[in-house]
């Protein structure tokens, strides 16, 4: 059998050692120590399901949050576009830690790219596939 251990609160790459103890009916085995484990904390994954609308002439995001927080919550969003997918601008969303977004700024009639990424205390995760959408004129 495989069994697996999280250590909550660890710093990213902080070596910790761990020892394990068998027990059962008969009693304690001996103690297996392992050699020292950097902890392997990360950015989240990339939100999931991207979708975009145009409400009211603002285009608006609304998105699920990632599937892997990298083990630590998820303190922001921010929101990128373009209208290239090579020169990206972070969209001024403000800061928060809820799915979806108004995307303020945009020119009318113009094509836009929109990304996301969520911010945990790791740093920035992955983009999600951008989306595109076209204002109105």
């Amino acid at each position: 059998n495989v069994l697996s251990l999280t250590l909550a609160g660890q710093t990213n790459g902080r070596k910790v050692q761990v020892s394990v103890v068998a027990v059962n009916e008969a009693g304690s085995g001996s103690a297996r120590v392992s050699g020292k484990v950097a902890a392997r904390l990360a950015a989240a994954s990339k939100p999931r399901a991207l979708s975009l609308a145009l409400v009211s002439g603002v285009v608006r995001g609304s998105w699920s949050a990632p599937s892997d927080d990298g083990g630590s919550a998820v303190l922001d969003y921010e929101v990128w576009y373009s209208t290239n997918k090579k020169s990206w601008t972070r969209a001024a969303d403000g800061f928060s830690a809820a799915p979806g977004s108004a995307v303020p700024g945009l020119a009318a009639g113009t094509k836009y790219w929109v990304r996301v990424r969520a911010v945990t205390t790791y740093g920035p995760g992955t983009y999600c596939a951008p989306v595109s959408i076209r204002t109105a004129a």
